[in-house]
């Protein structure tokens, strides 16, 4: 009886035990799961989101860095009046086309370019009369300060040629022709000289208009200027008038 009874209350005990303990485990466990686990989770995973953001914005900024450099190296370059000057010297007209002056451009080559042409075409003409005068003088006799030497006669400009064949027949005919041909040397040869003066005052006025108004191209030139000067009426004397105006920016 006495054995009985133990062994009854080994079991009660063992079975009160295992009601507690299993209580417990599961008020430890939703403590652990309610106050531990679920917030180092959740900050786990917003550490986790916050670093892949600022992975992929770092790899989007690396990707955007090429574009970037690729559109400053294409900015255009700042405009300069020294610029200006520097390609109005080369040739005339490039000036005026950096400063976007497109209408000049014509003007500026035709202001050099039509002199130089002159220049070219006289000194041509000045070089064959001089050949033609040296040619006959040299034809004619020592005693009159030649060399008695005729060879070169042939090889003179037609032009030239004809008008000698014409006077060689007439009295004093050398002597008339070389007169002629040197007061047409002369000439052609001041022709010339007159067209390369045209040509350096060409070049320098394209020079200068490229200049000035590579200067003047960021010039304010809106309504809103420091002074403006408009007509107005003095009711005080009754009489018309100017009127200046200032404006302080």
């Amino acid at each position: 009886m006495y054995h009985l009874k133990t062994s009854l209350l080994l079991v009660f005990c063992l079975v009160i035990s295992n009601i507690l303990w299993g209580q417990q485990q599961d008020s430890l466990h939703k403590v652990i799961s309610s106050k531990t686990l679920l917030p180092i989770t959740a900050k786990t995973d917003t550490l986790g989101n916050r670093s892949l953001k600022a992975a992929a914005d770092t790899i989007a900024q690396d990707a955007q860095r090429p574009v970037l450099n690729n559109l400053q190296l294409k900015q255009k370059p700042k405009h300069t009046p020294q610029e200006a000057t520097l390609r109005s010297i080369i040739f005339p007209g490039l000036g005026q086309a950096y400063n976007h002056e497109y209408w000049k451009v014509p003007l500026a080559v035709a202001a050099v370019g039509v002199p130089v042409y002159l220049f070219i075409s006289n000194n041509k003409e000045y070089k064959k009369a001089r050949f033609a005068y040296s040619a006959v003088f040299n034809s004619l006799p020592l005693s009159q300060g030649g060399e008695n030497d005729d060879s070169q006669i042939s090889k003179m400009d037609p032009k030239f040629k004809t008008y000698y064949d014409y006077e060689s027949g007439q009295a004093n005919g050398k002597q008339n022709f070389l007169t002629s041909v040197q007061a047409y040397r002369n000439q052609f040869r001041q022709y010339r000289d007159y067209a390369l003066l045209a040509v350096l005052l060409g070049w320098g006025l394209n020079v200068a208009d490229a200049t000035v108004f590579g200067h003047l191209r960021d010039f304010d030139v809106g309504p809103d200027l420091s002074m403006r000067i408009n007509p107005t009426y003095f009711q005080y004397v009754r009489a018309p008038g100017i009127a200046f105006s200032f404006t302080l920016k």
